[in-house]
């Protein structure tokens, strides 16, 4: 079925939809949205995608791919229209999407002036600093420490826009912080819009960082202060980060890599790697590029 999009007639009842997802959604019943070719030909292959949100240029030109019954809604904007669904009906699917039950282990500290939501659980040893904040579905490790100031599960501000109207997107998933992981003083980890942010075993936060929405921090990785880590971002096993670096969101870093300090990383790089400047590339030829300028 093809129609246009009447906000009043979308009911997550009508339509069966179970999920709210990317175009790669692997749940069942999942409406998405796609505002260009290749996100529309990754929905109408992906069975587990019931209701899809598109543009009409991109549907009367790529209908001849659609071999399956999907039903499509056609918008100008439709990732406006998918997300201000997904403010609506997201809060039914909180559980679902990820969910952790409140638990407190043996000698667990926590300041008194730290706020716990419920629906967070805190492993053994675990220590909560002062005026630290804690989200629901929260996942704290064994022997890990929360510092002074620290945000985990942060909303964070994501918009989506229609002309001048806009929506912040609501973020339902949750955080994942494993064994042995210090973040220490001001730093911030956000939630996931769906599934979780996930920081493994050992992994060493210092002050001012900003660890953005479904990033995956890899075990015994150290970030130096005042880093900025994007959305979505993967970095492997013992990387460092030097102060202040910046990593665009959905950029890659290998395994055992350094990044320098103040670099700019817009592209990923594999295990291994040395990187440094903005915009950052390998440091070793960054170093000599910099030495022929300065000697002329």
């Amino acid at each position: 079925m093809v129609s246009h999009l009447n906000m009043n007639k979308i009911t997550i009842e009508q339509w069966g939809i179970e999920c709210l997802d990317g175009v790669e959604s692997v749940e069942s019943n999942t409406m998405s949205y796609a505002e260009n070719k290749a996100f529309f030909l990754k929905a109408v292959a992906n069975p587990n995608i019931i209701i899809l949100l598109t543009t009409e240029q991109i549907y009367y030109e790529l209908q001849s791919y659609i071999k399956r019954e999907i039903t499509i809604f056609l918008t100008d904007n439709p990732r406006f229209y998918f997300w201000k669904i997904h403010n609506q009906y997201g809060e039914r699917f909180k559980e679902r999407i990820y969910s952790v039950e409140g638990y407190r282990g043996s000698n667990v500290k926590i300041h008194s002036t730290a706020h716990i939501d419920e629906n967070v659980y805190l492993g053994d040893n675990v220590e909560v600093g002062v005026h630290a904040y804690i989200a629901a579905n929260s996942y704290i490790g064994d022997n890990s420490y929360i510092g002074n100031g620290v945000v985990i599960g942060a909303q964070g501000l994501e918009l989506a826009y229609n002309g001048y109207e806009k929506v912040m997107i609501r973020r339902y998933g949750g955080v994942r912080i494993a064994n042995d992981v210090h973040i220490m003083d001001n730093s911030v980890v956000s939630k996931s819009i769906w599934g979780v942010t996930d920081l493994q075993d050992s992994v060493s936060i210092a002050v001012l960082c900003n660890i953005a929405a479904n990033c995956i921090i890899g075990k015994a990785t150290r970030m130096s202060g005042n880093c900025l880590v994007g959305g979505s971002a993967k970095l492997g096993e013992n990387v460092i980060l030097g102060p202040s670096v910046t990593i665009k969101d959905g950029i890659s870093i290998g395994s055992n890599s350094r990044v320098r300090i103040g670099s700019v990383v817009v592209q990923s790089f594999p295990e291994n790697s040395d990187i440094s400047g903005n915009f950052a590339y390998n440091h070793t030829k960054n170093i000599r590029n910099f030495i022929k300028v300065k000697n002329g």
